[in-house]
């Protein structure tokens, strides 16, 4: 098992040369001069392979030097040619602490002797924790149905309930999980997750008001035929506010991959737990992976449909042939006459932005159809924002196997997408409806997968 720190550091570079003017026209076969080959360079505490920058040079009497002061630390990997022209090539990594929302500003000096003048550049680093831990946050996602089987278990004496006071109004919905820790067990989510290019894991939690302890997340993940656990320890801070924590697993664990084979992967992910070094009580919402811009891919928010309804369509659980399927499991619909289905929730939340999306996967499909989809919220004397059956979208799915992500601006199924978040989305809802062109009464068969509302970046 590999255990990281929480600690992460984020630098930009830049390297100016500098030029001698010539005095005869031997002087233009090599004009002293140094160049970096990026401007810019981001390096992570911990990062599995560190990030380098090469320096090219010519017309120097020796090879240039990079120094910078500790906690920076440079190491020569590569070096070529001569003081008249070559390049050598930094890793650079920061082996120091920095405190989360702080900034550290360091320099790198390039120094080189030259004619009887010094050559010099300069590498400016400006060093800063990119685990965002934040108490201002607002939903960016609310998965209506992704078809995964769940299951949270608890060991060691821990113990978990799902509640509905106290919860983070800037959550995706009214519930989230206490956990009364023992010091010695977990809470575990069991949840198969696929997540290819989604390298930030990211969970809301209140910690306990009177104790700071330290909380070690363990993501199990499946590589071929056997499996393998990450862990990164997490310090938190006792409060009484609900924070966002964010954790770039792509740079910190070295092998942790969560890819399914359909997707080019070893293997995807199977579990997340999370242990606490101490007996203390705390709350958990919105686990799920992302991107910067945020999360994507739900691992539990503990929110479940009050009312997931069909109108007569045959139904069945069906394996994700769709690459881009974050789970294991789909769901294949029949279409005989009766024409809908659709999913109540008692509240669902959302700050969508004006670019924000309903996504879905579906394909598949025994014959060309209509699809119409709408977005209700909270009713009022009217639904809020315009969200309402009468304002949905029809999207034309394509007889075939083959699978589509379809995207539908959340701004065309309503006109105040600001509603979405509050009072919030009370069902998502689909209706079947044949072609013009489709005169016959043969069934309609078709899988859809990740229905999910995604905010604009």
């Amino acid at each position: 098992m590999q255990r990281l720190s929480l600690v992460l550091a984020l630098a930009a570079l830049a390297v100016a040369g500098c030029d001698q003017d010539p005095s005869s026209v031997e002087d233009f076969d090599i004009q002293p001069n140094i160049v970096v080959s990026a401007r810019d360079l981001t390096v992570t505490t911990g990062q599995r392979v560190p990030p380098t920058f090469t320096v090219r040079y010519q017309g120097l009497d020796a090879v240039p030097e990079a120094t910078s002061e500790a906690p920076v630390v440079l190491e020569l990997v590569e070096e070529t040619g001569t003081a008249e022209a070559g390049t050598r090539t930094y890793a650079v990594s920061y082996a120091d602490e920095v405190s989360s929302g702080e900034t550290v500003e360091r320099l790198v000096v390039l120094r080189s002797p030259s004619g009887g003048r010094e050559i010099t550049g300069t590498v400016r680093l400006r060093v800063v924790n990119p685990i965002s831990i934040s108490e201002s946050f607002t939903s960016r996602l609310a998965v209506v149905a992704d078809y995964e089987a769940r299951a949270v278990e608890t060991s060691g004496g821990t113990t978990a309930e799902t509640v509905t006071d106290g919860v983070s109004p800037n959550s995706s919905g009214l519930r989230a999980l206490r956990v009364s820790a023992s010091g010695a067990g977990a809470v575990t989510f069991r949840r198969e997750v696929s997540a290819p290019g989604q390298g930030v894991f990211s969970f809301l939690l209140k910690p306990d008001p009177a104790a700071d302890f330290t909380l070690g997340v363990t993501f199990v993940d499946r590589d071929g035929d056997e499996t393998e656990a990450f862990t990164v320890d997490v310090p938190v801070e006792a409060g009484a506010t609900w924070r966002r924590y964010s954790i770039d697993t792509e740079q910190v664990l070295d092998g942790f991959d969560p890819v399914a084979a359909r997707a080019g992967g070893n293997g995807p992910l199977e579990s997340v737990s999370f242990s606490a070094s101490a007996p203390v009580t705390y709350a958990l919402d919105d686990v799920a992976f992302g991107t910067v811009d945020g999360p994507t891919i739900e691992v539990d928010d503990f929110e479940a449909p009050s009312n997931p309804y069909n109108c007569g369509l045959g139904t069945s659980d069906a394996d994700p042939a769709a690459t881009a399927s974050d789970g294991a499991t789909s769901r294949r619909f029949v279409y005989t006459g009766g024409d809908c289905f659709g999913y109540n929730y008692e509240r669902l939340r959302l700050d969508a932005g004006p670019q924000g999306e309903l996504r879905f996967l579906i394909g598949d499909a025994s014959a060309d159809f209509n699809l119409y989809v709408f977005v209700e919220t909270v009713d009022d004397g009217g639904r809020a924002g315009g969200f309402s059956f009468d304002n949905g979208n029809e999207v034309a799915v394509e007889e075939g196997d083959g699978y589509r992500l379809v995207t539908i601006p959340l701004s065309e199924l309503g006109n105040d997408p600001s509603a979405l978040n509050d009072p919030g989305i009370v069902n998502v809802g689909f209706s079947v409806r044949r072609k013009a062109s489709d005169a016959t009464t043969d069934p309609i068969a078709f899988t859809i997968d990740d229905v999910k509302l995604v905010a604009g970046t």
